[in-house]
Formats: structure tokens, C-alpha cells, sequence
């Protein structure tokens, strides 16, 4: 096994040369309901990137740092959606920070369409080997194996490498480790096999070879020596090759796929087997990342750091409560199409707590319930939020709000409505519901 980890070793230093790094570092902080925000790129960054930070940023502090004042809506700097979320009344203020940086969330839209690529590219597959071999004794166990094991087991495969894709850490070899289980436990190669491909890696027969027994053994038979004429095909590259063009311009789904192409287009049917299986893989709406394998990926790092006047009640980075910041970092894909977007978000609230204790003796509304609140009073209108805090205004006493509180009503809503049940629901009931357990507290 120790060949099969200097494999996965040199697989990955393989993936992380691949392309140059580059480097984002983001630094926000809350100022009067906006957010100040600065990126800073790293110096080997491309002057056309650096064109486009110019044009979203108001400031351009030295070569590799811009800074801008953002409400709402966050720039797409580095690529994503983001927004700065401020709302504010009486009892207090709430900030939300979301973001998402690149990727794109229609993970059931490609899953769906690998599996779909899988299906159409094993048909041919199939087809194929019934060519060669369809009229052996046993070719039906061969083919009961590929419609099924095989095709269930491929769409396995292909949703690991999208997971490891998506949610690992790049340099993580984790996603081709649990590849390598999951075939060995289901006997698609053996020790051996990995022995011979490790210590010939570049000879070409010890992969077909590899072929032929696997072939063989879905057959029924011990080894490929059995059967060694009618997989003669499988000789090496020159018979592979020769069987597969003869495949291609025979195969009634190829000239059927090649012969609605060219009526349509008004075209002359290609001849070279290149070109034939292009227009295939057109059809099939095929293109070479559909199955997620991305052998030399490029990734950027984005280092996120928000500041804070108070502690978050949510958020999914790291608090520093010394240096009050929030902070994240990860690298991403500069391909934004092949990866869960990188996600930061924080949650924290400013209770004002003179007005709660001048109302209620405490500071009653704070973190969750000072949000919920919040999001309840900035659907009031005006005019129902002007009614709403001048009946608050000269409530003292917290344990009597809650009973004051069933008999008010907002002058543009005097009838309650019922729920399916045929409760009554008041505009005020949620209001109600946080006081009474900020009572019960």
C-alpha cells in the first residue's frame, strides 16, 4: 500500500502545480449601517482584475488595495452575491452579513446530467463489446454486469468526485481515497493489479492486460488466457483503436445520432472517426468536465476578516473575541461553475438597552429574538409602526404588557383572522409571543 499513498501523494503536488495561486484578502467592518470594505490582492495578481476592482472601487489605496462604503448590496469583486442587511427600530439595531463567493447552486441540474452522460456513454459501451464479443456464450453475464453494477456504480463514482470537488479542502486526497475503497471492496482491481500498474507505469500492456482480466472475469472465467482470442481486441493499442474506429462507423445509434445531425444542419456526414464522435458528444450535450474531473483545477484563496462591535449569536467563521473580528478563509475554484459556493455569514444585534429597561425593567430583547422582532416591525407600515411605538411609549411595568397587548389593534387591521383551525391570529402575536417568554425567563 505504501506505492498506492506515493501515488495519491504525487497526484496531489500534481493538482496543486497545476496553475498559479492568486490571493484575495477581504476586511470589512460595520460603520452607520454600512459596510467598509477593502480587498486586497496579492502581487501576482492580473492587471485585468485589478481593471475591474478600479471600476467597482471609489478608492484605489495603493496598487493591490481598494476600499468602498457598500449598503446592501456587496460588490462581485471577487465574484459571488452578497448583501449587508441593517435593520433598526426602537428596541435595538440587527446587522446580517451573507455572502457568497463564486460557485453556482444547481448541484441536482448536474448531478442529473452526469448520470444522464454516464447512461448514454455505457450504452455505447455495451454496444460496443456485444460487437466483439456479443456473440460469445457468455457475453450475458458481461452485459447483465455492465446494466447494472456498473452502470449503478459509475453515478457512485461520479457523485464522490463531486463531493471531494465541492466540499474538500483542494489539497485534500480524501475524494480519490474513498474512490479507491469503494472500487477495491467491490473487486474492480487487485493488489496485484495496483503492484503492476505501479511498477510499469508506462507500459501499455500491463493496462490492457488489466482490461482483459477484468473483461475475463465478468464472463465467468478465472483468467484471460481462456478466452484470450475473442478478446484479442483488447491486444493493444493498435487493435483497440482499429476495433473501436470500425465501432464507430457501424454502430446503428452513432449513424442514426450523425445522420439527424448533418439533415439538420444541411451537412455531409464526416467520415474520420474524430469527427463522428464529436458531433456524438454534442448530442449528448458531453463536455469534458461533466463527470467533475478537473485534473489541473485553479484556485485563488480569499481570506475574509469582518470586525464587530459585539459578539455574533450566528455566524459560521472564527470569532476572536480579543480582536473582536470574525474571520474566513478557503480557496476556491476560479471556475465558478464546478463548486458549492464558498458561504460566510454572521449575525449580531445591538440591543438599545436604556429604551428596553425604561419599558420593561431589563433588556428583554436581544440576539434571536431582538432579529425576529426586528424582521416583524420592518413589515409594519408607517403608519402602523408610528401606532405601535406610541402605545409602547408609556409602558413601565413588563409584567402588565402582555395583557395590555391583547387589546390593542392597529387602526388599518381591526378584524383578526383565523387559521385553518379557526384560531384567531392577531398582527400583533408575535410581539406577544417574545414578551410573554422574555416574562417566563
Amino acid at each position: 500500500m505504501r506505492h498506492t499513498f506515493f501515488l495519491m501523494q504525487l497526484l496531489g503536488l500534481l493538482i496543486l502545480a497545476g496553475c498559479e495561486e492568486y490571493e484575495y484578502t477581504i476586511e470589512m467592518r460595520f460603520e452607520d449601517g454600512r459596510i467598509v470594505r477593502r480587498v486586497i490582492c496579492s502581487e501576482n495578481m492580473p492587471d485585468d482584475v485589478r481593471a475591474k476592482l478600479k471600476e467597482i472601487y471609489e478608492k484605489q489605496i495603493d496598487k493591490n488595495t481598494f476600499e468602498d462604503n457598500f449598503t446592501g448590496r456587496l460588490p462581485q469583486d471577487v465574484g459571488g452575491f452578497g448583501n449587508c442587511i441593517h435593520l433598526s427600530n426602537p428596541m435595538g439595531q440587527v446587522y446580517i452579513y451573507h455572502e457568497r463567493f463564486r460557485g453556482q447552486d444547481e448541484q441536482a441540474q448536474d448531478l442529473q446530467h452526469a448520470f444522464a452522460s454516464v447512461d448514454q456513454l455505457l450504452d455505447l459501451g455495451i454496444e460496443w463489446l456485444e460487437m466483439e464479443l456479443g456473440k460469445h456464450p457468455n457475453f450475458t453475464q458481461l452485459k447483465t454486469f455492465c446494466t447494472t453494477q456498473l452502470r449503478a456504480d459509475l453515478k457512485n463514482i461520479c457523485t464522490y468526485i463531486w463531493l471531494g470537488s465541492r466540499t474538500l479542502e483542494p489539497d485534500s486526497n480524501e475524494a480519490a481515497f474513498r474512490i479507491l475503497q469503494y472500487m477495491y471492496e467491490r473487486e474492480y482491481f487487485t493488489l496485484g493489479d495496483v503492484a503492476r500498474l505501479v511498477t510499469f507505469p508506462e507500459d501499455e500492456r500491463v493496462y490492457f492486460g488489466f482490461a482483459r482480466r477484468f473483461i475475463a472475469q465478468k464472463m465467468g472465467y478465472k483468467n484471460e488466457e481462456t478466452i484470450a482470442k475473442a478478446l484479442s481486441f483488447l491486444a493493444n493499442e493498435e487493435n483497440i483503436l482499429k476495433s473501436a474506429e470500425q465501432f464507430i462507423k457501424t454502430s446503428d445509434t452513432i449513424q442514426k445520432i450523425v445522420k439527424r445531425h448533418c439533415e439538420k444542419e444541411n451537412q455531409e456526414a464526416p467520415t474520420e472517426p474524430e469527427k463522428i464522435m464529436e458531433l456524438v458528444m454534442q448530442h449528448y450535450e458531453i463536455e469534458p468536465d461533466i463527470f467533475f474531473i478537473d485534473i489541473f483545477p485553479a484556485f485563488d484563496r480569499v481570506n475574509v476578516t469582518l470586525s464587530l462591535p459585539h459578539e455574533p449569536y450566528e455566524t459560521n467563521g472564527q470569532w476572536d473575541a480579543e480582536k473582536r473580528q470574525v474571520t474566513w478563509s478557503r480557496k476556491i475554484r476560479r471556475d465558478k461553475r464546478v463548486e458549492i459556493p464558498f458561504l460566510c455569514y454572521v449575525a449580531f444585534t445591538q440591543p438599545n438597552e436604556d429604551y428596553q429597561e425604561e419599558h420593561f425593567g431589563k433588556t428583554i430583547l436581544k440576539n434571536e429574538e431582538l432579529t425576529l422582532y426586528s424582521f416583524w416591525y420592518q413589515g409594519l407600515t408607517v403608519t402602523q409602526q408610528q401606532e405601535w411605538d406610541q402605545y409602547l411609549d408609556p409602558i413601565t411595568n413588563l409584567a402588565t404588557l402582555a395583557e395590555k397587548l391583547k387589546a390593542f389593534r392597529f387602526s388599518d387591521v381591526p378584524a383578526p383572522h383565523k387559521n385553518s383551525e379557526g384560531e384567531l391570529l392577531y398582527l400583533t402575536d408575535t410581539p406577544r409571543e417574545l414578551f410573554r417568554e422574555a416574562m417566563d425567563k
